[in-house]
């Protein structure tokens, strides 16, 4: 439920603080997969 998107939303924000290059990369290439799975 909701904590488990809070508790990720946690980490993402962690991993962004630590390594924001490598996250911004990685949340990029996440989000071109999700636009082409839901096309």
């Amino acid at each position: 439920g909701s904590t488990k998107i809070s508790f990720r939303k946690k980490i993402e924000i962690i991993l962004f603080f630590q390594f924001p290059y490598e996250f911004d990369f990685v949340a990029q290439k996440l989000a071109s997969e999700r636009r082409l799975k839901y096309k």
